[in-house]
């Protein structure tokens, strides 16, 4: 089993933890590698400005329950 980084890990339990809500953040642009990360994750980008990129991750669609 691959273990996780101490980032993945991190961000791993900040998204249960926003389990049905939706997550923002932001990165610098000079920080390719971060964008990458959050991307990697499931953040889109949705704004940016002359030095950040405002992203996003969408909270997980459920199923309803047929009762």
């Amino acid at each position: 089993m691959e273990e996780l980084s101490i980032g993945s890990a991190c961000m791993t339990r900040i998204l249960a933890d926003a389990a049905g809500k939706a997550v923002n953040l932001q990165v610098l642009k000079i920080n390719i590698r971060g964008i990458a990360f959050y991307q990697r994750l499931g953040f889109s980008i949705v704004d940016e400005d002359s030095t950040h990129v405002q992203m996003k991750k969408l909270p997980a669609l459920t199923a309803p329950v047929l009762q």
